[in-house]
This record gives C-alpha cells, sequence and structure tokens, in this order.
C-alpha cells in the first residue's frame, strides 16, 4: 500500500474520532465553561480536540506504513514517536486540565491546571518517544546477534 493511501485512510478515521472526542468534550467543556472553572470557550476546546482527532489517525497510519517499509529507523521511529505522543498528550492534557481546574478552584491543589496539564503532555511525549526509541535498540540487538545453529546431543 502506498503512503498516500495510508494517509487518506487516517484522515477519514481520523474524521470520525475528531467529531466524537470533539462533540465530547464540547459537552464537557460546557459545563466546566458555565461553571467558571475554565475560561477556555467549548467551541475552542472542541476544535482542539477535532484537530487533534485528526491527526491521531493520520498518526496511527503514518506509523503502520512505516512499520511496513523500509524506512523504519530511528529518525522515523522517533518521529511516529512524537506524532503519537503529541496525540495522546492533547488528550490527556486537557482532560487534566478540566479536572485540575476544578480540584484548584476548591483549594485542593498547589499546581495551577496549566502546569497539571503541561506535565501531563510531556510525559506522554517523552513516554511514546521512549517506546519507539526501545524497539528500535530490540531491533538492532536482533541484527546483532549471531544465529547458531542449535547444538546436537553427545553421543554416548
Amino acid at each position: 500500500m502506498s503512503l498516500t493511501f495510508n494517509l487518506t485512510k487516517g484522515l477519514l478515521y481520523g474524521l470520525t474520532i475528531g467529531l466524537l472526542f470533539g462533540l465530547s468534550i464540547f459537552l464537557i467543556g460546557t459545563v466546566a465553561f458555565n461553571i467558571g472553572f475554565t475560561t477556555l470557550t467549548p467551541v475552542m476546546l472542541a476544535s482542539l480536540m477535532f484537530g487533534n482527532g485528526v491527526l491521531g489517525g493520520i498518526t496511527h497510519e503514518y506509523g503502520a506504513w512505516l512499520k511496513k517499509s523500509k524506512n523504519g529507523g530511528l529518525i522515523f521511529g522517533l518521529t511516529n514517536g512524537l506524532l503519537n505522543g503529541l496525540v495522546l498528550g492533547m488528550y490527556f492534557g486537557l482532560a487534566v486540565f478540566l479536572l485540575s481546574g476544578t480540584l484548584f478552584v476548591m483549594g485542593w491543589l498547589i499546581l495551577t491546571p496549566i502546569q497539571m496539564a503541561s506535565l501531563t503532555f510531556a510525559a506522554c511525549i517523552l513516554m511514546f518517544i521512549t517506546y519507539e526509541y526501545t524497539q528500535w535498540l530490540d531491533i538492532v540487538e536482533l541484527k546483532n546477534q549471531a544465529v547458531s545453529p542449535p547444538a546436537t546431543p553427545a553421543l554416548g
């Protein structure tokens, strides 16, 4: 399969996922905005989630194409890890932002919602880049190991 086919397929997946999560976060964001826990409008939150869903679908299919192609080197793997980390970081970061906003207003958190979301976002990026790097290390180790035939049993 070609890269264009995979990216188009990812775009279609991403549009669906983006609409689903965008609508969900719009409803949650409307409640949070009307109560006063966030200053971000529900439309802005839904737009972020929609764009993130599209990026997520394209990233997933790009990663699938990389694994099947001969271009799956370290740089391509780290790029895939960065893109996956950005997508998941946006999802978890926004969720943590809304939840920690509630806790911060109640006085239960020392860190601000932006700090909590930033930590979550950075942790997701680091997690996926580390995952891709360890996958690359495993491949390099397998290539460097000499494959020897099994030992024959001793007679007598």
